[in-house]
């Protein structure tokens, strides 16, 4: 089956009106699917508590059944939107996909130092069926199984990864570790299979909070030894949770903002000669991080992925 879709960017439409109001417009237009996309390489990574941010340059799309009067369509959209270039809707056809089935087909596991695993939930049940083709077998003691599509990160994106490879490769038996900014619970989860003793997974999300105890109910990993905990409750976490501070290792995977704000914070919650990892921060942003960091933190290193890094410090 073939479908009609037109996209246009959001500049076309001239006035200011509200994303919610242009979606409900072309919904009435006869739209079976809208979605707003980065018309300009912007990254947007996590937003806080009750934001909804967009690109400063939005692409719109919208996809209509086959049979429709195009001529009729732009007229329609030209009542919702009468100050809008019409000269800049671009229509084209688009064959239908079993979406599904093509993210199947090409997500496949992801493997992080020598041993941590990432396995897609359609493959997990007869590994050796479907990963005859990989380097290495699969140690299932020392994987997660998780899906793409999350909104909270799967591990594909550069900033994740490179905080699972530093968690692959180091030491995380017996640690007590904090997860600051968890999403999804990814980094949480994978600490408790490399062995942590106690992982403390934060956000300010609800949502993040929820992704992240179903994923390790998922996992079978939702027991006591992971703390999932709202950023409004830091101030009474020793209290309710005596001795799970300070940690050995933070991991914090968030914006280079609040990263800079919350440092100091950070040094209290780790003991000296604890470990820090700080990532979700673009190469332009490291010095400012750096100088946050060294008040509290020694032996700064580096780690690049792409346009992103990962700086990795040491409690003084």
């Amino acid at each position: 089956m073939n479908f009609i879709q037109i996209s246009f960017p959001l500049k076309a439409i001239h006035t200011e009106i509200p994303m919610d109001q242009i979606e409900l417009a072309l919904e009435n237009s006869g739209a079976l699917a809208i979605t707003f996309q980065d018309d300009a390489d912007q990254p947007i990574l996590e937003p806080g508590v009750g934001e909804t941010p967009l690109w400063e340059a939005v692409l719109i799309k919208a996809i209509y059944p086959n049979e429709t009067d195009c001529i009729k369509l732009l007229s329609k959209i030209n009542e919702f939107f009468p100050e809008m270039d019409l000269s800049m809707i671009h229509f084209e056809l688009v064959q239908h996909q079993a979406w599904e089935r093509v993210w199947m087909e090409n997500f496949k596991p992801l493997c992080f130092g020598e041993k941590f695993w990432i396995i897609p939930s359609h493959l997990s049940e007869n590994l050796s069926n479907n990963l005859s083709d990989l380097s290495r077998p699969i140690d299932t003691k020392y994987s997660i199984i998780l899906d793409p599509g999350l909104a909270f990160g799967t591990g594909t994106h550069p900033t994740t990864a490179m905080c699972l490879d530093y968690l692959a490769t180091n030491d995380c038996e017996d640690k007590m570790i904090m997860d600051f900014g968890c999403g999804s619970g990814i980094l949480a989860l994978a600490a408790l299979k490399l062995g942590a003793k106690k992982v403390i997974a934060i956000d300010n999300d609800p949502q993040a909070l929820i992704a992240t105890k179903e994923n390790a109910e998922k996992n079978n990993l939702y027991s006591e030894k992971l703390l999932i905990l709202n950023t409004l409750d830091l101030d009474q976490l020793n209290q309710k949770n005596p001795g799970v501070l300070p940690v050995d290792l933070l991991v914090a995977n968030i914006l280079a903002a609040p990263l800079i704000n919350l440092a100091q914070s950070f040094a209290s919650w780790v003991k000296p000669k604890g470990k820090i990892v700080l990532s979700g921060i673009l190469k332009n942003q490291q010095a400012s991080i750096e100088k946050a960091y060294a008040p509290y933190f020694t032996h700064l290193d580096l780690r690049t992925q792409e346009d992103w890094i990962r700086i990795d410090g040491v409690k003084k």
